[in-house]
């Protein structure tokens, strides 16, 4: 993947600052010494990417670049934005399908606002001929709840072991997620499900006077409940829960990586509060991990690229920790793209393990994040021409930090492990789709005739 055209940044030497600061022609003369070429991750250790920058500063611009050279490739991607409109990578990735002619077929979009029905996602779906268990996708589930749970508390044993149970009841009896409240408050109905399974480990703490559950305290089922009511009793994304697959006929990513389709998740701020929000985006991310596990069987794998913008917004651990192990065999590549650096120590830390770290104009306290990761600064480098005297660690760290908050829009510093060099990066500006509404909107029907289920009843 080409990121843009630069040089090596090195220590400046005298020669260099004459010719840059020559009238003219000094900086051009600059430029035939020490040309910018071409900084692709050819070589990178692992197909990830960390990008620090503020708003404006050419961040969503650079990765327009790269889903572009993957469309020109013929390869697929997942795209994941929080924001909509003109600088939504989500909305510029459905034009530019739709200016290359995308076959419906080989995109969905998981929008659940759109005047042309339901995209409808069967998120306990099991596909019996692969490798992945029934028992899998549903600790799949009970690790996303966990995350769901560090919004207000720590996840306790009870929790996790009633999340457990309850998913595992929902997949046995060919029940949807969608009907996870229901099950939790309507004992008539858990009883129908628990039965319907014929498991007896799930019986026995269903189901009767001596269960497991009928000794718990009468609240005991809340916390697992409220993680989703948030949406079981939305009126958008019901629907779109409601349904079992069962004949293999919804969009299914693992698919769309292995024929190079394009998955778009558009977390739009304006219509998502922000626990709505992060609730989808970790089923998104569930549905990665999840697609990431059942493509170890496959013999051919095509790169297959996934964008989170606004990643600090919707981040989980259950990605940057454990996916970002996975992906690494499974050729599929993860971008984080974040306007700051505000992760606890363990979650940097994750993504301090990316090949591919760079960062534009940012506030003071992410560029020095990005520095220490970038440059590893050893105070080394030297104050005086003669080499004498060098620069404190502190110093040399200041000075970085004031490099990169001196970058204009589209101007970067990156590194690529496990080269050590520190790179100055152009990003060429990259023209919008052409593409006019008209075409945009048809195109978004077309994908919506192909994936989605039952027409909304909300007016446009």
């Amino acid at each position: 993947m080409k990121l843009g055209r630069g040089r090596p940044v090195s220590p400046g030497n005298r020669f260099d600052l004459f010719l840059w600061s020559a009238p003219w022609v000094g900086r051009k003369v600059f430029e035939l010494f020490k040309p910018f070429n071409d900084i692709t991750t050819e070589n990178a250790l692992n197909p990830f990417q960390f990008w620090a920058g503020q708003m404006g500063s050419g961040k969503t611009n650079a990765q327009k670049f790269q889903i572009r050279q993957q469309r020109k490739k013929g390869l697929g991607g997942m795209v994941t934005d929080a924001k909509t409109g003109d600088q939504s990578l989500c909305d510029f990735t459905v034009r530019l399908l739709a200016e290359t002619g995308a076959d419906p077929n080989d995109v969905f979009i998981d929008d659940k606002f759109t005047p042309w029905g339901h995209p409808v996602q069967d998120y306990l779906y099991d596909d019996r001929k692969d490798h992945v268990s029934w028992f899998e996708i549903v600790e799949e589930l009970v690790s996303m709840t966990i995350e769901l749970s560090k919004l207000r508390s720590t996840a306790g044993a009870r929790e996790i072991s009633i999340s457990r149970m309850t998913f595992a009841s929902l997949m046995l009896a060919d029940r949807p997620l969608g009907d996870i409240s229901l099950f939790l408050t309507d004992s008539g109905f858990r009883t129908n499900v628990v039965k319907k399974t014929g498991h007896p480990e799930l019986e026995r703490f269903w189901l009767g006077e001596q269960s497991y559950i009928s000794k718990l305290p009468k609240d005991a089922l809340e916390s697992t409940r409220n993680k989703w009511d948030i949406l079981t009793l939305h009126p958008a994304i019901k629907p779109c829960i409601s349904y079992r697959d069962t004949k293999g006929e919804f969009a299914q990513l693992k698919d769309f990586m292995a024929r190079g389709g394009w998955w778009i998740n558009p977390l739009s701020e304006n219509r998502l509060k922000p626990e709505l929000r992060l609730t989808l985006a970790q089923l998104m991310q569930y549905k990665l991990k999840v697609a990431a596990l059942q493509r170890e069987e496959a013999t051919d794998k095509p790169f297959f690229c996934c964008w989170f913008d606004e990643y600090p917004q919707y981040r989980s651990s259950m990605t940057h920790s454990e996916t970002l192990k996975l992906c690494r065999s499974q050729n599929i590549g993860l971008i984080f793209l974040c306007q700051t650096t505000d992760f606890t120590d363990a979650e940097f830390r994750d993504l301090a393990g990316c090949a591919v770290k760079g960062v534009f104009n940012c506030d003071r306290s992410s560029a020095e994040d990005m520095v220490r990761q970038i440059f590893q600064p050893e105070g080394k480098s030297f104050k005086d021409w003669e080499g004498k005297t060098t620069y404190s660690v502190r110093d040399e760290v200041d000075n970085l930090i004031a490099l990169v908050m001196s970058q204009e829009a589209g101007e970067a510093i990156v590194r690529i492990d496990p080269d050590r060099k520190a790179y100055f990066l152009e990003v060429p500006l990259v023209p919008d789709p052409k593409v006019t509404p008209a075409q945009e909107r048809a195109f978004r029907e077309a994908v919506a005739k192909r994936w989605y289920r039952k027409p909304s009843r909300r007016e446009d």
